[in-house]
């Protein structure tokens, strides 16, 4: 791929045509892929700026975003989608795995849902709401077994359980609690 030829193009296009939000777009997804994330961020930022209801701009922007471990702006592209078009399935499905990455499981499974809602074929949602459905089931698993392991004293076996559910279920507050005992007692 020649990306500095192709980057070039799309400038004249745009210099030609400056409203035409596809040429940003396009100029994108080349440094996107070029491994140049944050100047494809800045060119999805003033295809946005040209034309606030552009959904691909805040998709494309929302999946770089989440690349980088930014998860609070690629929420927001997400949640902009939606005000835009609220029947975009697939703008609900990339919220929910966002939401589900953050340890926000009740917020991903409504997302899911509104997924599937829209389109039942939904292969992606649907997939991601059986993870979650594992997380929760495999979560509680290890939280119980901290607690036979807390019950029997043996602390440090308690201690490494309730750790394997604080990192798949980074929101178990239970966890953080038994976790907390087992260190003192």
């Amino acid at each position: 791929m020649d990306f500095t030829n192709g980057i070039l193009c799309f400038d004249k296009a745009i210099t030609l045509q400056p409203f035409y939000v596809k040429a940003y777009c396009a100029k994108g997804k080349l440094y996107e892929l070029s491994g140049k994330l944050d100047k494809a961020i800045s060119v999805y930022s003033k295809a946005i700026e040209t034309n606030p209801r552009y959904i691909n701009a805040y998709i494309r922007r929302g999946k770089i975003y989440v690349r980088k471990g930014i998860l609070k702006p690629a929420i927001d592209d997400y949640t902009t989608v939606i005000t835009i078009n609220h029947r975009s399935s697939s703008a609900y499905c990339h919220r929910g795995i966002i939401y589900r990455m953050m340890g926000f499981y009740n917020k991903a499974n409504n997302d899911f849902n509104k997924a599937i809602g829209i389109n039942p074929r939904n292969i992606q949602a649907l997939t991601e709401k059986a993870v979650i459905h594992r997380i929760k089931r495999q979560s509680a698993m290890h939280n119980k077994m901290g607690l036979f392991h807390f019950a029997k004293k043996e602390f440090d076996r308690a201690i490494s359980e309730y750790n394997k559910v604080i990192r798949m279920s980074p929101r178990f507050m239970a966890a953080y609690y038994n976790r907390g005992l087992s260190f003192f007692i």
